[in-house]
This record gives C-alpha cells, structure tokens and sequence, in this order.
C-alpha cells in the first residue's frame, strides 16, 4: 500500500493479496495533519474506488484518512469483470483490508463506508464479524432485492447462476446513476467500469447477500448512519428503511435527499451530502 500512482497529491496505491492468491488494488489518501479517523471506503457494483476521489479529498481535508480498494473483478484489481463466485468471498477480501488498515492506524478510530453493493458488504460484513470500529456509513446500501425482478427468476437464480455462472444478464441503467448528465457520460466512458451484463452467479450471490441481511438485522448495533436517495431506482430505499427500524443501534441516523438519484455523491447537490456526511464522521470521532 506504497506505491505511487497517478493519483492527486496525498495519495498512495499499492496491492494486498487475498486469501486465494487474487490481487487487490488499493489506494490511500492521508490528510496534510494529524488524522483524527480512517474510514474504510467499499464501492459499487460494476464500477471501481477511483470513482470516490473526490469523496476522499473533500475527507482528508477534514483530517480523515480514507482507504479504499477495488474489489476482485472490478477497476485495476484482478477476476473475471464484476464476477463472484460467492458473497463470502467479498467478506474475505474486506477482511484482509480492514486487517491491514487497523494494522497501519492502530491509533485511530475505524469507520466503514459502503455504497450500494459496498454497502451491503459492509452491512453483512459487521453483523458476522462484529469488528470493534467506531461506526458504519452507507450510502444508497443495496438492501432489499428489485421487486422489478420476476419471483421466479429470483427462485431460478441460484440454479442459473451455478449452471452458468458468467452468463451476462442485467445491464446497469446508467441513467439512473445520477441526474447530472456529465456524471452519466464520465461513467459510461469510463473503462474501468463494467458495461456488461452482471453475471449471474454474482446476481444470484448478491440475492444471498440481502437475504442473510434481512434475516438479521437486528444484530446490527454499532453507530452508523444511512444516507439514500428518494428516487432511487438500483437501490430499494425501503431496504435502508427497513434496517434503520430493525438494527438494535442505540446511535442510528437517516437520511433521505429528496429527489436524489443512485450515486448522492455524485448529484448535483452533493456537497450537502458530503457535509452531512463530514458533521457524522466528526460527532463521532471521539
């Protein structure tokens, strides 16, 4: 996690190996004083962490650290594009990071930020491993499966995802990404990204995800804070609805931006987002 990169100034990439021999690519950006935090940030489906640079930069000069990393099969990490063979495997690679980030600051407070398919990582990952850090940021959490989705396709999707399991089936609207068509166009030609159809084993495994969430959500209990646009169509804001009534957290916020597409932080008006985002991280960093 020291290599240079292209990347602004602060910055620093470098690689981790998981449990299978896969390289992940990382990246960090550190703040010019002492921090006062490190966050853990996991992206979405089908895009990559480089996408969140603006989100770091806008952090680090509140005095967070922010680490990121690109998922297997997606960005400058090594898979098959946007492919899993199963969710368990996402929680493996987050372990390793989040191991080796608490090594690298053992005196500052962890926090975990999630988006999307991110947010579902970090979400299941908690309620499993229950990691002593200091709360969880989600934006826009892919918690509750698309009723725009047939029944029986959801039924059939473990079956189709084993017998074929990089068969491409959705495609990401792109238009539902954000209402800001500049973003819309950066996305689309972003090669980094994936603009294929999800493969099934991972559609299927990400159904897993969500459904082991759902059974469980009360066993969620650390701070955290959820932040979610209302016109959102990738992610079911009454999945983040749903676990902010049912976690057992004490200090638990939500927050709903009236009009907002998919990627809040990459709306037109993302920066009350992000301040939102910044006055949480602070409240609750000691």
């Amino acid at each position: 996690m020291n290599k240079n990169d292209a990347l602004p100034l602060r910055s620093l990439t470098g690689e981790l190996m998981a449990f299978d021999g896969t390289r992940l690519f990382t990246r960090t950006y550190k703040p010019t004083e002492p921090a006062r935090a490190v966050i853990l940030g996991m992206h979405g489906l089908a895009e990559h962490s480089g996408r969140y640079e603006h989100v770091a930069e806008f952090l680090t000069d509140a005095g967070f650290v922010f680490e990121t990393f690109d998922l297997r099969g997606h960005g400058h990490s090594d898979g098959a594009r946007a492919f899993v063979k199963s969710f368990d495997v996402y929680l493996h690679d987050f372990d390793i990071v989040l191991s080796e980030v608490a090594r690298r600051h053992p005196n500052l407070p962890v926090f975990l930020f999630g988006h999307s398919l991110g947010g579902t990582i970090v979400v299941l990952y908690t309620i499993i491993h229950q990691p002593e850090i200091a709360g969880l940021v989600l934006s826009a959490p892919e918690l509750k499966i698309s009723e725009s989705i047939s029944p029986v396709l959801i039924k059939l999707a473990p079956l189709i995802g084993k017998l074929f399991p990089k068969l491409p089936t959705v495609v990401l609207d792109k238009n539902a990404i954000s209402s800001d068509p500049a973003v819309v166009r950066q996305y689309d030609e972003d090669p980094l990204n994936c603009r294929r159809g999800i493969p099934a084993r991972t559609g299927a495994e990400l159904n897993r995800g969500i459904k082991n969430i759902e059974s469980q959500m009360e066993k969620l209990t650390l701070p955290f804070i959820i932040m979610h646009g209302t016109s959102d169509n990738l992610a079911d804001i009454r999945g983040s609805q749903k676990l902010f009534e049912q976690a057992r957290s004490a200090d638990k916020t939500f927050k709903s931006y009236d009009g907002f597409y998919h990627e809040i932080l990459n709306e037109p008006e993302k920066l009350r987002v992000l301040t939102d985002l910044r006055e949480w991280l602070i409240s609750h960093s000691g």
